[in-house]
């Protein structure tokens, strides 16, 4: 669960209508030609003492920008030497040049390294203009660009700006169960969020099959675990109580609790079903288990990372002098250590093929208790190695074990979908 929470962590920056800054719900009404702005109600004046009104020009409404950006909680910056103002709300910035009709929009993202810039240019139907020494941008282009709805009423002469209300539906059904449009929107999200490239779909109701499949895959095993007794307590869902989507009250907050209650039933089903006993736990038998197929070993490994050959050579014949001295193996592995597996594993069991050759073949010409008479050399670096005895519960941790345990697991979960009841809602289409 862990790595599916870190995403949800990130999920405020991913969707939509969740991170706006203060201010953000503000509903802001100008009129063309009028100085004055209604900010939820409340008149203004849109630039103090400097009268500057919306116009309309060749048919596009500009306003002064600067008010409207600092009411909803965001900053403008103006470059006199560039000609270019800058307009930044939360993550996202728009960079706009006088007489240019070429945008760019920056974007903190979430990417593998951290976040990152993301980068955009798009071309505009109108260019910024200075009219009496105040800056006019296009109302509509800047608006939605940060996310909010632009509504024109020319009989009014009017324009509201003001934060979309997201109108939650029901997008499927999967065995009786509901599934709403704000999972789908969590799933795009945090599919975006791990680096996948999903399409969220649009206004002609076409979603992402990718996206729709995995929301699939967490719901039936759910309601499988529903259905076998197993639940989620309040301690299960304590680490969640400080997220932002939770706390924040916003439109998908009840989607992402739902996405990570069917998690967290996921992994207590799968726990239950490949523990001993379980429909999917694995047998000795069955993967062969034995001295004759199977190696357990530890190792310390003086790797060539900032070293010479001679160097790491040298260093791990240090090593076994001290083993000849009586000095103590695990002891020696946090001493001189290179492999991080080690201190998380504290051994590995294996078959042929599972580990670099060098690696196994020495591991087996080893007997119980024995360490490796001289460095082994792979790939990695020099290793110093130690066969130890299998043990009754070792088989488990084999690479044979996972792949069967995951086979058994594929096979009923393919059973459980082909009889499941999937049901589109008629206004959607699931794209390929």
């Amino acid at each position: 669960m862990r790595k599916l929470t870190a995403i949800l962590l990130i999920l405020c920056l991913a969707l939509p209508l969740c991170a706006f800054g203060e201010g953000a719900d503000k509903t802001i009404v100008l009129r063309i030609g009028d100085p004055m702005m209604t900010v939820d109600g409340e008149q203004k004046e849109i630039d103090p003492d400097r009268g500057a009104a919306p116009v309309i020009i060749n048919g596009r409404t500009l306003v002064p920008i600067r008010a409207i950006i600092e009411e909803l909680g965001g900053e403008v910056s103006w470059s006199e030497a560039a000609q270019m103002v800058s307009l930044k709300i939360d993550e996202l910035e728009l960079l706009l040049t006088i007489g240019d009709t070429r945008a760019t929009l920056r974007e903190l993202t979430w990417g593998t390294i951290g976040n990152v810039w993301e980068i955009k240019t798009t071309e505009l139907d109108a260019s910024p203009v200075i009219i009496d020494g105040r800056t006019m941008i296009p109302a509509r282009f800047v608006m939605e660009s940060f996310g909010y709805a632009v509504v024109w009423d020319g009989e009014s002469q009017t324009i509201t700006i003001a934060k979309p209300v997201f109108e939650d539906r029901v997008l499927a059904t999967v065995n009786g169960e509901d599934i709403y449009l704000s999972d789908y929107y969590v799933m795009c999200a945090a599919l975006a969020a791990d680096g996948a490239t999903v399409y969220s779909g649009n206004n002609d109701g076409t979603i992402d099959g990718k996206a729709f499949g995995s929301v699939i895959s967490l719901v039936i095993p759910a309601q499988i675990a529903e259905s076998r007794g197993l639940t989620v307590t309040d301690e299960d869902m304590e680490f969640a109580e400080n997220m932002p989507l939770f706390s924040d009250g916003g439109p998908y907050a009840a989607a992402c609790e739902r996405c990570l209650r069917r998690f967290a039933l996921n992994e207590k089903l799968m726990k239950s079903l490949t523990s001993e006993g379980g429909e999917c736990s694995v047998a000795p038998e069955e993967i062969g288990w034995g001295d004759d197929n199977f190696t357990k070993a530890q190792h310390i490994l003086v790797s060539f990372d900032g070293r010479t050959e001679e160097e790491a050579e040298a260093r791990a014949r240090e090593v076994i002098e001290k083993l000849n001295g009586g000095e103590d193996f695990e002891a020696l592995i946090r001493e001189y250590n290179d492999d991080p597996g080690m201190l998380t594993n504290g051994s590995y069991v294996f078959a042929e093929g599972e580990m670099v050759d060098e690696f196994y073949q020495n591991a087996r010409a080893l007997a119980v208790g024995e360490y490796s008479p001289a460095p082994v050399r792979s790939l990695y670096g020099f290793h110093i190695i130690r066969r130890l005895p299998l043990e009754d519960g070792d088989y488990l941790k084999t690479g044979a074990a996972r792949t069967k345990e995951l086979s058994k697991l594929q096979d009923l979960i393919n059973q459980w979908f082909s009889k499941a009841e999937i049901t589109i809602s008629d206004d959607f289409t699931v794209a390929d």
